[in-house]
């Protein structure tokens, strides 16, 4: 505790933080609910017409994210988010980005601020409402074994969304990292971007502190965090002479902007420690 601090000072600020992190979490499910009945209208109204529904309500999504998570919620201190370098290569058509995984809200990034993206997930997130609906309305792609069928189907369905030049979202690493350091990749993305000759675009997000993560200890997050999304770089299938060769090279982009980033935060916190002993 520092100096000056005091037992009853530190415990109505965790309350504080508490209440406004439960407040969070209140809008958030909110919003979910008002999305939906927001857009089923929509979405039955121009069930006729798929690919206008698709991109109708994946602006929607999108729209609702980015001002929830990306302007709301680091205005309020839930966390701060820094602006996004070479945020102009997020906009491209057609490409697959792969991310490495440490929150639940790093799906949720990616949808803010990709536009037309569709996302492969697990099938069992598919059981919570909220994402059952997006499944059912938007380019949502689950996946939850590995016999031939259902990959094939996974490949077929991933292998049209990008050749309508939508974009394809995917963890690679297939579950949250506890540690925070990148895991091994799985290689379905990168035999879709040779496949389909797509671009890949590697991106890192980073979070100093657990919040939502395998390491958060308790429901709520116990402190606000700063978050960096950062572009690591952009591959192109046709440069690498398989998929693998392709995985590696994005693996190795995402953890070395990852360790870059970790260096940056411990010198970070050296600095606020020599300020404070002053």
């Amino acid at each position: 505790m520092l100096a000056g601090s005091s037992p009853k000072a530190g415990f109505a600020s965790g309350a504080r933080w508490r209440i406004k992190m439960s407040f969070a979490v209140f809008v958030y499910v909110a919003a979910n609910v008002f999305f939906m009945l927001f857009t089923l209208p929509a979405a039955i109204a121009l069930f006729p017409f798929g690919r206008l529904r698709s991109r109708a309500l994946s602006f929607c999504l999108r729209t609702l994210l980015h001002a929830m998570l990306v302007k709301a919620a680091p205005a309020l201190g839930i966390y701060s988010l820094a602006p996004v370098a070479g945020a102009g290569i997020l906009k491209r058509g057609g490409a697959v980005f792969v991310c490495n995984h440490y929150t639940l809200l790093d799906p949720l990034f990616m949808l803010a601020l990709v536009p037309d993206a569709g996302v492969l997930l697990k099938r069992k997130y598919g059981k919570w409402l909220a994402v059952w609906y997006l499944i059912k309305i938007f380019d949502f792609i689950e996946v939850g074994g590995r016999s031939p069928a259902e990959l094939a189907s996974v490949v077929e369905k991933s292998s049209r969304l990008l050749s309508e030049k939508k974009n394809f979202i995917v963890f690679p690493e297939g579950s949250r990292s506890v540690s925070g350091r990148v895991a091994a990749f799985r290689s379905l993305a990168f035999k879709l971007a040779k496949r389909q000759n797509c671009d890949v675009v590697a991106v890192c997000i980073s979070a100093d502190s657990p919040f939502f993560s395998k390491s958060q200890k308790g429901l709520l997050p116990p402190a606000p965090t700063n978050f960096r999304i950062e572009i690591a770089g952009v591959l192109k299938p046709s440069d690498f002479r398989s998929a693998d060769a392709l995985c590696a090279a994005a693996h190795s982009l995402i953890s070395s902007k990852a360790r870059e980033i970790r260096a940056e935060n411990s010198c970070a916190f050296g600095r606020e420690e020599d300020n404070s002993g002053r």
